[in-house]
């Protein structure tokens, strides 16, 4: 087991691609030049082993044999990991060079190549957390902030608004029932709710997916990043540690409810494995849990920062038993079905009467 695992980590340093190349043309044979080698290309596709290394490593790929007679010719460029072709067009740029009878243009997002010159493939942080890391953040401090990636943009953390605040008066953190999902408008959260209906500045900090962990990870993170006077947490109902792994010389942390399927296949077996750890010592987890607990207590102390804690529901309360005079005596409500959303989270009333609940005991 430790031999395959040290296996799976050099395995992590690096990320092997395929260049696919499908060229058509009438009569005017095309070439490429890669990785130092003249490879002329036949109709059809050619497939190019590609190594990477870095998340920011370049590849250029200059490509000749365009002339104006043939008008067939044409090379459509596409990357494939395990066979499966994942988005190329994100990473293109072609610079034009030596065409006759047009100007020689730079061509972004451009990778059906019909000219001759250069093409450069160029990655990047998100493509690689969108594409093989099912959206989980590469960080490179281990004190970053916690969260998923759903596109190439910057997620803001705080969903109640683009940009973050300097000063807040209320910051709540917590899972997916912080954050609301992709059928609840940001306004129609509990933090959202709580903005309007006291006219403060409110932050949505919350992490679809959290655990506990991360949850106080990123309160850790909030008191030593942001001027608040209140600090709101919704612990979840999970205790699962999330997984942080080396990869590409940055590092990537899994939260339990990662969708595997999605996942770069040497992940896949860590991310079972370290599951079933999590589970077999739970009882140590807990113990480390408190005692991060307690040391955010004593930083909000320090700081003056109300800290109000809040459990998702009863079973959890109970089972937890962080025994801190911080944690209220009420759970978030529970919902019938005629209120849930078609993902099976809480609609805004929900999350009102939880709004109504915080405004009555704050």
């Amino acid at each position: 087991m430790c031999k395959l695992i040290a296996e799976m980590t050099a395995r992590l340093k690096l990320v092997n691609f395929e260049i696919c190349l499908n060229t058509d043309f009438l009569s005017a044979p095309l070439s490429i030049k890669f990785d130092s080698q003249i490879i002329n290309l036949k109709k059809g596709k050619t497939f190019l082993s590609l190594t990477v290394s870095s998340i920011d490593q370049r590849i250029d790929i200059e490509f000749s044999g365009y002339v104006p007679d043939d008008k067939k010719q044409k090379i459509t460029v596409a990357i494939y990991y395990e066979n499966t072709k994942i988005d190329t067009v994100s990473l293109a740029r072609f610079q034009m060079r030596d065409n006759l009878y047009v100007d020689n243009q730079l061509l972004k997002d451009y990778n059906e190549i019909c000219f001759n010159g250069t093409l450069t493939l160029q990655f990047f942080r998100s493509w690689f957390e969108c594409n093989l890391l099912a959206g989980c953040y590469l960080n490179d401090k281990r004190l970053d902030y916690l969260n998923w990636r759903t596109s190439y943009q910057d997620n803001s953390i705080d969903r109640n608004r683009v940009n973050v605040l300097k000063k807040y008066n209320t910051i709540c953190i917590g899972a997916s029932l912080t954050h609301g999902t992709s059928q609840l408008s940001p306004i129609n959260t509990w933090p959202g709710q709580l903005q309007k209906m006291l006219n403060i500045d409110v932050g949505n900090f919350g992490v679809p997916g959290a655990d506990h962990f991360t949850v106080m990870h990123n309160t850790e993170y909030t008191i030593n990043n942001f001027n608040v006077e209140r600090i709101i947490v919704l612990l979840p109902i999970s205790f699962i540690l999330p997984k942080r792994v080396s990869f590409l010389g940055s590092y990537v942390s899994f939260f339990w409810s990662l969708d595997t399927e999605k996942l770069y296949s040497p992940f896949k077996l860590l991310v079972k494995m370290w599951i079933k750890k999590n589970i077999l010592k739970e009882n140590y987890i807990k113990k480390f849990l408190s005692n991060k607990l307690k040391k955010i207590e004593d930083m909000c102390a320090d700081r003056n920062i109300e800290l109000c804690l809040i459990h998702q529901n009863v079973e959890s309360r109970d089972d937890f038993n962080y025994n801190s005079t911080r944690i209220k005596n009420f759970v978030f409500p529970t919902w019938v079905k005629n209120q849930n959303l078609e993902d099976g989270h809480p609609d805004e009333t929900v999350h009102l009467n939880f709004t109504k609940l915080l405004v009555d005991n704050l």
